[in-house]
């Protein structure tokens, strides 16, 4: 409370303070520094009268502004500063006015500690260190005067109570009853508690009030500073992993508008093949050509711009469901490969049981063997053979064209092209093995699968292969 005081009334007696030297004017404020500067009288200090004329002045000055100049005088160090004192008191004694004013306090002498001006050049000369230390100083001063008037006040209230309190027990003993006389009593320690409380103490001071927050505001600011720099190390460490998760997608990952794209076409894929459809499709290979171009230049579009958590999110969702799907695509390759297989035994089954009956029909008509054998052939059992010589024969080709240099066949029948790399023969091998017969789009099938090669290029590689096995079966 006496803080809360004290310094109102001490801010509003320095704001006033100026207000008691504007009868003093700057020029006349810088006069009074330099007389005390000087200390001496400037007409003894320039060695002319006090009558003398503005031309004596200038003749003064010359001379000993000659004599004391800090160029002729290197040995002198306080040379610099008797020529500036020698300059400001020159100008101060030619001006008219400033030089009135000179006379004024040659006759009246500076203010004294008696006015108000003397106080404030005082503290106008003091540094700010020096300055906070005095008004330190008197807040002080004053909330300990304060603190002990209000303590006083107190003491003097009591003192007053427990005067009629006295005056009233000597009146009222006898007559009154002891509840008037407890009630007096209670007011009384009351005004006692009082006056205790507010006995002044060092922890109400502004110091100590001063270093008490600053250690309490300190240890709260420490622990914000430990929190703040704790929280920031956990984003640092969590914004580094998942930039190393970022780093670990590939960058050539499609979009995801051209993701659900391609995602489409192959599931289309997937059910024409699984599906065994008669009709012809459109080049597969230049869609997807065109499908990656686009997704190309989707993902330079998109690369440009950082993606969202949801983008993330949706594209790994995309990856997975992507995986999944070829799975699902593998099993049922595998499966229907193996009922492929399945049905083949089963023909060869019958072509074995046909056969046999072959056998024993040969046994009971031998007489026309030629003519019955020919007719007991079944159509099951030469399209089993004709896929079993198609079998062998792709089979052969896929072990013998790896033996075969892929550079040293030419095309033939007017077909122009560059040579096969040996990838490419590895890759027709193995499309050669995925893609049956039974396939109405085989060969767009195949070619989709051999990179830099149309259809018609395969055909005739795989016309060449089997040329090239017969001659060699044949020699």
């Amino acid at each position: 409370m006496a803080t809360l005081t004290t310094v109102p009334l001490l801010l509003l007696v320095l704001f006033l303070c100026p207000s008691f030297t504007l009868a003093w004017s700057q020029v006349e404020l810088d006069l009074f520094d330099l007389v005390e500067e000087v200390n001496e009288n400037f007409y003894d200090f320039l060695q002319i009268t006090q009558d003398a004329s503005a031309a004596e002045i200038r003749r003064s000055y010359r001379k000993l502004s000659l004599q004391y100049h800090p160029d002729k005088n290197r040995d002198d160090p306080n040379a610099a500063e008797t020529f500036r004192k020698i300059g400001a008191v020159a100008d101060i004694l030619r001006n008219e006015e400033t030089r009135e004013m000179y006379n004024e306090v040659l006759l009246n002498g500076l203010p004294d500690w008696r006015q108000p001006v003397y106080y404030y050049r005082r503290v106008r000369k003091m540094s700010l260190i020096e300055l906070s230390g005095l008004l330190l100083v008197v807040i002080i001063v004053g909330q300990l005067l304060y603190g002990w008037a209000q303590y006083a006040e107190k003491q003097l209230v009591l003192y007053d109570l427990r005067q009629k309190k006295e005056k009233k027990d000597r009146k009222l003993k006898g007559r009154k009853g002891p509840q008037q006389i407890s009630q007096l009593d209670a007011e009384v320690l009351y005004h006692e508690a009082l006056a205790k409380a507010a006995l002044p103490h060092y922890s109400k001071l502004l110091p100590c009030v001063l270093v008490k927050k600053t250690l309490q505001y300190s240890f709260v600011l420490i622990c914000i500073l430990w929190s703040l720099t704790k929280s920031r190390k956990q984003q640092e460490s969590k914004g580094g992993e998942e930039r190393e998760e970022e780093q670990r997608i590939p960058s050539n990952k499609y979009s995801a508008r051209s993701k659900r794209r391609h995602i489409k076409e192959k599931e289309e894929k997937e059910e024409e093949v699984d599906e065994g459809r008669t009709e012809e499709r459109p080049d597969i290979k230049s869609d997807e050509d065109t499908s990656v171009g686009v997704s190309n230049g989707d993902i330079e579009d998109s690369a440009d711009t950082p993606m969202s958590e949801e983008e993330k999110k949706r594209i790994e969702e995309e990856e997975e469901e992507k995986r999944r799907q070829e799975e699902e695509k593998e099993k049922r390759r595998a499966a229907l490969l193996k009922e492929k297989e399945r049905e083949l035994e089963e023909e060869l089954v019958q072509l074995e049981e046909s056969i046999m009956e072959d056998e024993k029909s040969k046994r009971s008509k031998r007489s026309n063997k030629k003519a019955h054998s020919s007719k007991v052939k079944s159509p099951l059992a030469d399209k089993s053979l004709e896929y079993q010589q198609e079998w062998k024969e792709e089979k052969e080709i896929a072990t013998e064209s790896k033996s075969v240099d892929p550079k040293g066949i030419a095309m033939d029948d007017g077909v122009d092209s560059q040579p096969w790399s040996q990838e490419q023969q590895k890759e027709l091998e193995n499309a050669l093995k995925q893609y049956n017969k039974e396939e109405s789009n085989r060969w767009e099938l195949i070619a989709s699968c051999v990179t830099g090669k149309t259809k018609d290029e395969c055909i005739e590689r795989y016309k060449e292969l089997v040329e090239l096995i017969r001659k060699k079966k044949s020699q």
